[in-house]
């Protein structure tokens, strides 16, 4: 059975690292994802459907994800009402388009649950992107899910609940999406997530 690890990155190049890394340890490129909606300073996104037609699509992947848009598949540009322009790669950047972006950031929490991460874990990941953080995420096998969480560990991610705590504090309350996320493909989803804390995942 596929099990999924996410984590969130401060530090786009952190995220880079992280999934280089995956690469390079065996990981299949086409289990991983990755997410953002940071932009160099000075330079434009393109947008709606001249990113979805592919028009600058290259030139913008290749500034957001630097020397990764070679060896990423799946790769993407679209416009989210609530967040902005956006770039993913890997079978995230396919739940996206399925979500539909319309929904807003609910688009990002429909496309998380269609991977197998829970609503309320989705909405706090959602929330991060939203404000700059870079999503990385990775379907692998019950065999390698630990070391995909070591791996994604020794990059710096954020600490998801403590993120959650401090935004609630704040006022935010999870449900700020444009609207609610689309439901779930299927009756039940089939991928177990790993949060990037565990270590000894049970099957």
């Amino acid at each position: 059975m596929a099990r999924t690890v996410v984590a969130l990155y401060d530090d786009k190049s952190n995220a880079q690292r992280a999934v280089q890394e995956l690469l390079d340890s065996g990981f299949d490129r086409e289990g991983i994802s990755v997410l953002t909606r940071r932009m160099k300073e000075g330079h434009n996104m393109p947008t709606g459907n001249e990113a979805i037609e592919g028009a600058g699509i290259g030139a913008a992947i290749g500034l957001v994800f630097g020397g990764l848009d070679g060896l990423l598949v799946g790769l993407g540009a679209l416009t989210v009402p609530g967040i902005g322009p956006i770039v993913a790669a890997g079978p995230l950047i396919a739940a996206l388009t399925g979500a539909g972006v319309g929904a807003g950031v609910g688009a990002i929490v429909g496309a998380l649950a269609n991977l197998g991460v829970t609503e309320e874990e989705a909405r706090v990941y959602a929330e991060g992107v939203r404000r700059g953080g870079t999503l990385v995420l990775a379907q692998t096998s019950d065999q390698m899910v630990t070391q995909a969480a070591n791996i994604m560990d020794r990059h710096n991610p954020a600490d998801m609940e403590q993120r959650a705590t401090e935004w609630r504090s704040g006022g935010w309350t999870g449900l700020e999406a444009d609207g609610q996320p689309p439901e779930r493909k299927g009756e039940e989803v089939q991928t177990p997530v790993v949060g990037r804390d565990v270590r000894h995942p049970t099957s």
